[in-house]
């Protein structure tokens, strides 16, 4: 029982961290998403903050970590910024018992890591890293030798999932491999919620429940998670990204943007692949800005995973250890080769199987009743980039496929039915509720003006009430 309470105040900390510092920058979010879009916030924070420590060899301590929270705090009372939570439950009843539902697939997984289900990937890179971060107080130099024998635990790897299993550590007293399969689990139930949450707007509450079932019961995401690998984190900062960056463009609301900004960041502090999510969101959300004339300041928030990441990239290329994803010493046979094996492997996973034919099919009717929408041009690039990575591997592309093309797809498909859901489900969907506009949303004056109350931007949270729009205050 004791393990449980230090788990869940290590875990309201880092959210609180995350909470504090949106809300300096007026960018909080509402609901259930704005609370994950704090505590992504508050992984980046921890992540940035710690491999800041490993890089300059400094020892890393929670007693750090809380301070920074106890500034935040102390610096929001000041400027009376508050961080409350509001929850809105579905009234639906059928909703409300498929998100009832959703507590049995997450509840059995959680039981199950507690008899540690960590697979070979999660153990021997973030796991192995958090384990060295618990006992040594860093990651040594020696960690970090060109070539040298941990050279097989990506020593060149982000460190936001390792770090966070090392704060997990610290609070329960051990560097248990257990809390390492749990905290995976729990990256899968954030990721179910934020599924929901992304959809209800969208397709309304049943279908988002039922959506959200769906992918707490999906083996291939909650497999890995589970078994302490990252792609779970990429999947959610996928998802979170995109629906950020659809709620900036449609509204130009500069806080949403740093809000994706926040996801694109955790993505790119959790694995190699969050930098190709970060191009790939960050461009889309470029170009059909520019094609908006939005301004460009607005789009600052896309720039925050480059800045995050930025000090351990220029690390890790100064020491040399950064491995080579990609070569061009290939010949024009060798590159069909490779793609054909690529698509066949791509074909025979999602076409051969039972739990990916349904998603197939449901992106497939999306694609074709929704063509225009945004994130289709993010996931498109991402895809891209994938396939480039197992074309131009410098390792054997088999090999590559078969240890990790799953889990690589498996993080695409929450975003994937985000996206096109919209369009498959639009028989069964009502039309989505208009939002009203949050004053802790960073709005210029010039825009507000002739839609409503203008004074009093910089307050605490209170609603703007806008003309037209339903459900403004």
């Amino acid at each position: 029982m004791m393990i449980a309470v230090k788990l869940a105040l290590a875990y309201v900390a880092i959210w609180l961290l995350g909470a504090l510092a949106l809300a300096h920058i007026g960018a909080r979010g509402r609901g259930i998403l704005g609370v994950v879009a704090d505590f992504a916030a508050g992984v980046v924070l921890l992540a940035f903050v710690g491999s800041i420590a490993v890089i300059g060899g400094i020892r890393l301590s929670p007693l750090a970590i809380y301070g920074l929270v106890l500034v935040l705090g102390a610096a929001a009372t000041i400027r009376r910024r508050g961080v409350r939570v509001s929850l809105e439950l579905p009234e639906d009843r059928i909703a409300r018992l498929l998100l009832v539902a959703i507590v049995l697939p997450i509840g059995l997984l959680a039981l199950s890591a507690l008899d540690d289900r960590l697979w070979w990937d999660g153990w021997a890179i973030w796991v192995l890293k958090a384990r060295i971060l618990f006992n040594e107080g860093t990651l040594p130099s020696e960690y970090f030798e060109r070539g040298g024998w941990l050279a097989f635990s990506h020593t060149d790897y982000p460190l936001a999932v390792p770090l966070l299993n090392w704060w997990l550590f610290h609070h329960v007293g051990a560097p248990d491999p257990a809390v390492a399969a749990l905290a995976g689990t729990i990256w899968h139930a954030v990721l179910v919620f934020t599924v929901v949450g992304v959809l209800r707007d969208r397709v309304g509450d049943r279908v988002a429940a039922l959506t959200g079932l769906g992918i707490a019961c999906f083996w291939p995401i909650a497999f890995f998670a589970s078994g302490g690998t990252a792609d779970v984190v990429i999947a959610l900062a996928l998802v979170g990204a995109l629906w950020e960056m659809d709620e900036g463009l449609a509204s130009g609301d500069a806080s949403a943007f740093w809000r994706s900004g926040v996801f694109l960041a955790l993505g790119a502090m959790a694995k190699t692949e969050g930098l190709a999510v970060a191009v790939a969101v960050g461009g889309a959300a470029a170009l059909l800005a520019w094609r908006r004339t939005l301004r460009p300041r607005r789009l600052l928030g896309c720039a925050l995973p480059f800045a995050i990441v930025a000090p351990w990239l220029v690390f890790t290329k100064a020491l040399g250890i950064r491995r080579p994803y990609f070569t061009l010493d290939l010949t024009a046979a060798e590159l069909l080769d490779r793609a054909v094996l690529f698509a066949k492997s791509v074909g025979t996973m999602v076409f051969g199987s039972a739990s990916w034919l349904p998603l197939a099919g449901i992106i497939g009717v999306g694609i074709l009743r929704d063509r225009s929408h945004a994130g289709w041009l993010a996931l498109g690039g991402y895809f891209t980039a994938i396939a480039m990575t197992y074309l131009l591997t410098p390792d054997d592309p088999l090999w590559l496929i078969d240890t990790s093309l799953r889990r690589v797809l498996a993080a695409c498909v929450p975003a994937a039915l985000y996206v096109s859901l919209g369009g498959a489900a639009a028989p069964f969907s009502p039309a989505p509720a208009p939002t009203a506009v949050n004053s802790d949303r960073a709005l210029d004056r010039d825009e507000l003006s002739g839609q409503g109350r203008t004074d009093d931007l910089e307050g605490s949270g209170k609603e703007i009430g806008v003309v037209g729009h339903a459900g403004a205050t």
